[in-house]
């Protein structure tokens, strides 16, 4: 009788193992994809969080005397490239003593997560005695354009992309309504 002396795996050996380690990559690639956008969802609403909190603090400050947000025209304008007042790009001195609201590296990495580094649109329409009493702050993920991120604190009738009012979960008309916090905008839902 001769001994047959196996050197390696069969043709049909390889081919199993291959067709496992492939159903196992057609699962776990749709899953990280996913994992990967939450993920981006959750570092965007936390520095979101940020801003809007420098916007609080800046209201209850009043670093200009002009008892509210900052304003989206005349002095302190708030600037859409550099979220001037709420981050300065300066570095404070004991001549100049300028104040952050927003930690910079905060704010910069929030603007690497908007389309072309910059904010959409932001405006304090409410003005009662000489005071900016709302805001809004709005701008698109750089990652998923079609989300738009929307920083407020106001009753202001803010759109969607297409100029359409904005609704919620329900297709309920929102506009008119008290919004405090950050949403996101996606497919013309508030979520």
């Amino acid at each position: 009788m001769r001994q047959r002396n196996q050197q390696g795996f069969t043709l049909l050996e390889l081919l199993v193992v291959v067709a496992i380690i492939g159903a196992l990559a057609a699962i776990a690639i749709p899953q990280f994809a996913s994992y990967r956008g939450k993920a981006e969802r959750a570092s965007t609403l936390s520095d979101a969080r940020a801003i809007y909190q420098g916007f609080v603090i800046y209201y209850l400050e009043d670093p200009d005397g002009t008892g509210g947000y900052p304003f989206q025209a005349t002095a302190p304008a708030f600037n859409l490239n550099t979220l001037y007042p709420l981050k300065n790009r300066t570095t404070p001195d004991t001549n100049n003593d300028q104040q952050y609201f927003v930690d910079a590296l905060i704010a910069d990495s929030l603007l690497a997560k908007m389309v072309s580094g910059k904010a959409d649109s932001f405006d304090s329409p409410d003005v009662m005695l000489n005071g900016n009493e709302q805001f809004y702050l709005t701008f698109r993920m750089a990652k998923n354009p079609e989300v738009r991120v929307i920083v407020c604190q106001t009753d202001a009738a803010i759109n969607d992309q297409d100029g359409n009012p904005l609704k919620d979960e329900n297709d309920a008309d929102i506009s008119g309504l008290w919004l405090d916090g950050i949403f996101f905008l996606e497919d013309g839902i508030l979520r």
